[in-house]
Parts: C-alpha cells; sequence; structure tokens
C-alpha cells in the first residue's frame, strides 16, 4: 500500500514540476528569448521600468542561469534546456555570455558580453517579423 501512495506522490511531483517549466519549443511563434550565462565576476542588474516596457512590446522572455535563476517568465526554463544550451554555445572560461532566440526558435545572436539590452532591442528591432510588427502596430 504504501508503495502505492509514494508511486502516486512521485507521480504528482512530476506533474507539478513540469507544468512549472517550460521548453523553448513551447515558446515558439509566441516569445524571443534571452538566455544570459553570466560569467563568474559578473552582476546581473534587474531591467529598469523602460527596459521591462521594451521587452514586453517586443515579446521578451529572458532566463538568467547563474547561481539563482532569474525570469520575467513566470517559469523556469526546463533544466534539459539549459543543459543542451550551455553545452552548444557556453565556452569553457568564465566569461558572460547570451543568447538571442527569434519567435521562429532559431539562435539570431550570441555574444561572450554583459547583457546589454539596447544591443538586443536594436537586434531584435532590425528582423524583419519585428519590422512588420512595428508596421502593423502590433
Amino acid at each position: 500500500m504504501s508503495l502505492i501512495v509514494v508511486g502516486i506522490v512521485w507521480w504528482m511531483f512530476g506533474m507539478v514540476q513540469s507544468q512549472d517549466s517550460v521548453l523553448l519549443k513551447d515558446l515558439q511563434w509566441k516569445n524571443r528569448v534571452v538566455l544570459y550565462f553570466p560569467g563568474e565576476a559578473a552582476t546581473w542588474e534587474e531591467p529598469s521600468n523602460a527596459q521591462i516596457s521594451a521587452l514586453k512590446e517586443r515579446k521578451v522572455l529572458y532566463w538568467v542561469y547563474g547561481d539563482v535563476s532569474i525570469s520575467n517568465a513566470g517559469k523556469s526554463l526546463h533544466p534539459s534546456e539549459w543543459e543542451r544550451m550551455k553545452r552548444a554555445y557556453v565556452p569553457k572560461s568564465n566569461k558572460d555570455l547570451w543568447l538571442l532566440i527569434g519567435l521562429d526558435g532559431g539562435v539570431k545572436a550570441v555574444d561572450q558580453s554583459n547583457l546589454d539590452w539596447s544591443t538586443i532591442f536594436k537586434l531584435i528591432d532590425g528582423m524583419p517579423m519585428r519590422r512588420s510588427e512595428i508596421r502593423n502596430g502590433s
């Protein structure tokens, strides 16, 4: 009997965990994504109110992967996604690195520097999908 209860609790825990995390494919055509891997000495600063507004306008969700994960998404990024991106893009050195993932799910930019929202906004605003959004007022 206790084995069945343990199995049910384990299944329920798995369901809660999967509901609290998101896969990148779930965000395709809905959101742009910025993943930031801060280096050893990096400092993370929360976006300003103006930057938060610009993030919303551009449909950008971000995750910071450091000692503590930080996000504006309300959900965590699934651990398998972090590991996949880390293996593919993060160098062995302890330098900062950020990735910009477009609405189509493709990696649009990778940069080994501090997270710079103005650079990211310029990149996004130059993309065909974003230019179309601006023209259509969406």
